[in-house]
């Protein structure tokens, strides 16, 4: 069917001429049931990563709306420094 038709020449044709505000309004359907999820599991994971950030900074992590405080964490050496005593 596909050699009968040379769907896959002429759909290549259309679309490498296509701007990309036009693919991207090919595309947005395809995509959009799952927005949502990738908006949440974007931000779940932004929010992560803020975590391990203020982890590395400060050495320790606290959530604001907790009222407890998270185990501080060992105080990291330079790679070239000899051992504490």
């Amino acid at each position: 069917v596909d050699k009968t038709l040379a769907l896959e020449p002429t759909l290549r044709k259309s679309m490498e001429k296509m701007t990309s505000v036009q693919f991207e309004r090919v595309l947005h359907p395809i995509f959009e049931e799952d927005e949502f999820t990738l908006i949440v599991a974007g931000a779940i994971l932004g929010f992560l990563a803020g975590l391990v950030q203020q982890a590395i900074a400060t050495g320790t992590f606290t959530l604001k709306f907790w009222k407890r405080k998270t185990k501080k964490l060992p105080p990291t050496q330079p790679p070239n420094a000899p051992p504490a005593a």
